[in-house]
């Protein structure tokens, strides 16, 4: 990251750029591929963490609450470090301006603490748990695609949004187009016609997972 911060620096000190936009990094235990082996009906106990994360994907790996905490505060303190570090780089330049989508994914965070501001479009509220279909009107999820990991249109929105916002607050520009969750929602044709099978699906590419973390070996 130094080297990165080396490199937009000449960029900006050769007039090349006006004003950089960093993203820092987001907070790990609100990705929706972190999750217990099964949702949870309610959010967690007062520490914030469930008792153990795997990556839904397959149910590999596994952490336990307590190193999801520390693996959180990690990043908190690797942010810390890199806005520093860039900050300083800057200091005779300027035009380093960073975007704090760990506070950004922290915010929409619905599995640990329940979005106190949710997301509401035409397809029911949108969150941060693994997408499934629950009924025809009804699922859970929307800001994470089928893999977990990825955005949907609709979480590149808040994300968009919160970029957007920081050059605001930085330059005094607002968007000639406002980001518009419903819009984002209805151009994602994944979102708009999740399959009706989708538990299903998911079932036979995590069975597909197993066989395949076999590495070969002879299945009795």
């Amino acid at each position: 990251m130094h080297d990165l911060g080396v490199r937009l620096h000449d960029m900006k000190a050769a007039g090349q750029v006006d004003t950089i936009y960093l993203n820092l990094i987001p907070k790990p235990s609100c990705i929706a591929n972190l999750m217990p082996r099964t949702d949870p009906n309610r959010p967690p106990g007062a520490n914030g963490y469930f008792p153990e994360y795997l990556g839904r994907l397959g149910q590999l790996g596994g952490l336990a609450g307590a190193d999801m905490k520390m693996l959180d505060e990690s990043v908190i303190a690797l942010n810390q470090r890199i806005h520093d570090d860039l900050a300083g780089l800057f200091e005779d330049t300027g035009g380093l301006a960073f975007v704090d989508t760990y506070d950004m994914v922290a915010a929409h965070d619905d599995k640990h603490f329940r979005d106190t501001a949710p997301i509401w479009v035409s397809g029911g509220r949108m969150n941060n748990i693994p997408l499934v279909r629950l009924g025809i009107l009804s699922h859970k999820g929307g800001l994470y695609s089928l893999d977990n990991l990825h955005p949907t249109t609709v979480g590149y929105a808040v994300l968009a949004g919160a970029v957007c916002a920081r050059i605001e607050a930085v330059e005094g520009i607002s968007p000639a187009h406002p980001i518009d969750f419903q819009d984002a929602f209805d151009r994602d044709s994944l979102l708009t016609n999740i399959p009706p099978r989708l538990a299903v699906e998911t079932l036979l590419i995590d069975l597909v997972v197993a066989f395949a973390s076999l590495g070969g070996r002879p299945i009795a």
